[in-house]
């Protein structure tokens, strides 16, 4: 099962999600260049959110069971607002207005949008 993941500069990876969710956290982080203490999510068309660190704490479970087969998806970083801030969104992909205008300033939940 693959999906896309959109980041940088209009980059577009390939992505195979049957594999660990450690393992596709961590190559994910690896191909954008994200620091190893950088909290990610990936951003669905459709404006889903899919929390990845979330699935980890359930039972060790695989990335596909998370994902949408050959979904297209925005990677973002999850910023955790300190001493009560909400916690807020930030596109990984440039010119995220221009690529997706639907996706950019959308409200995620209860929490801030992405930016």
């Amino acid at each position: 099962m693959f999906i896309t993941v959109m980041f940088g500069a209009n980059c577009h990876l390939l992505v195979n999600s049957w594999c660990s969710l450690v393992t596709f956290i961590m190559h994910l982080k690896q191909k954008a260049q994200v620091p190893p203490e950088v909290t990610i999510a990936l951003l669905a068309e459709d404006g889903h959110l899919v929390r990845l660190e979330e699935g980890m704490v359930q039972a060790p479970s695989m990335a596909c069971s998370l994902l949408q087969e050959q979904g297209t998806y925005v990677l973002v970083q999850i910023i955790r607002g300190e001493d009560g801030a909400p916690t807020h969104y930030e596109s990984l992909l440039d010119n995220l207005d221009d690529q997706y205008p639907e996706l950019a300033g959308q409200s995620v939940g209860t929490q801030q949008a992405v930016v």
